[in-house]
C-alpha cells in the first residue's frame, strides 16, 4: 500500500508540478479539500520516505481555496472535491496556465445522523426538505419527536457544492448551526447531538454515527462502482507542451 500510495503521488509530481519549479525549489505545497486531506497526508509522506530531499506541506481550507491558490501561483497542487467550474476556468485561461486533472479516488457522499436515531432511510425530497428548512422534526419522516439540527459544511467546500447540487438541486442550504470546516467536524457535531444530521465522504464513515439510506440505496464501495459517486481530483499547472517533452524518456 505504502508503495502504490508512492507512485500516484509521484505520477502527479511527475507529470509538472515538481517538474516545472525552479531547480533549487525542495518544496511542494498542497492545498484544498478536506475531504482529500487525510489521503493526500498517506500520499505525501509515503513519497517524503521515497525522496527525503523534497518538503511536501499538505493543507485543508476546501476545493474553492485550494484552486484559488493554484491559479495564484501560491500552491503547486490542489485537492478538489469537485470539478473545477467555468469561472475558475477563465481566471486560468486570463492567467495564462493549465489546470490539469488527475483523478486519485472515487467517492459517494452519505447522509448522516446520531447512532440513537430510528430513522434508517429518507427520501431525496426529504432530505432537500429537512435541508431548505422545510421539514424541521424527526417525527415528519418517522422518527421521534425532536428538533432536527442540520449540520452543514463551508460554502467554499467541494463537498457542500455537490450536495448543492445533486440534493438541494440549486435551492439555499438553511441552517442555524455553525458550518463545518471538515467533514470530521461534522461527524463530531453529528456524534455530539441526537437530533443532528450531517453529511460526509464515504471515506470519513465512523462507528460513531450512523448513515441513511437515501430512496432506498445505501452508499457503499459497489455504489462508488456503480456509478453513483462524485470524483475526488488533484490539480496541478503546466504548460502541456514542454511537460510532455521534458517527461518522455
Amino acid at each position: 500500500m505504502r508503495r502504490l500510495l508512492s507512485l500516484a503521488f509521484v505520477a502527479v509530481v511527475a507529470l509538472g508540478a515538481i517538474g516545472s519549479a525552479p531547480a533549487e525549489s525542495q518544496r511542494l505545497e498542497i492545498r484544498g479539500s478536506t475531504t482529500v486531506y487525510s489521503m493526500t497526508r498517506q500520499m505525501a509522506a509515503s513519497f517524503g520516505r521515497d525522496h527525503p530531499d523534497i518538503e511536501v506541506v499538505v493543507t485543508g481550507g476546501g476545493s474553492e481555496e485550494g484552486i484559488a491558490a493554484l491559479l495564484s501561483g501560491e500552491a503547486d497542487i490542489a485537492n478538489s472535491s469537485r470539478f473545477i467550474s467555468a469561472a475558475e476556468l477563465r481566471l486560468a485561461s486570463d492567467r495564462g496556465v493549465y489546470p490539469v486533472p488527475f483523478r486519485i479516488a472515487d467517492d459517494c457522499i452519505l447522509p448522516i445522523v446520531h447512532n440513537s436515531n430510528r430513522v434508517r432511510e429518507i427520501s431525496l425530497e426529504q432530505l432537500r426538505g429537512i435541508y431548505a428548512g422545510r421539514i424541521r422534526n424527526w417525527s415528519e419522516v418517522g422518527g421521534a419527536d425532536l428538533p432536527i439540527r442540520v449540520i452543514s459544511r463551508e460554502t467554499t467546500s467541494g463537498t457542500y457544492g455537490v450536495w448543492r447540487d445533486l440534493v438541494m438541486s440549486g435551492e439555499p442550504v438553511v441552517t442555524s448551526q455553525p458550518l463545518r470546516q471538515s467533514s470530521d467536524a461534522v461527524l463530531r457535531a453529528v456524534a455530539a447531538n441526537a437530533g443532528a444530521i450531517g453529511y460526509i465522504g464515504l471515506g470519513n464513515l465512523s462507528a460513531r454515527i450512523k448513515p441513511l439510506r437515501v430512496d432506498g440505496v445505501m452508499g457503499s464501495i459497489r455504489t462508488v462502482r456503480d456509478g453513483s459517486y462524485r470524483m475526488l481530483k488533484l490539480y496541478y499547472v503546466d504548460d502541456p507542451v514542454p511537460m510532455l517533452r521534458k517527461n518522455l524518456p
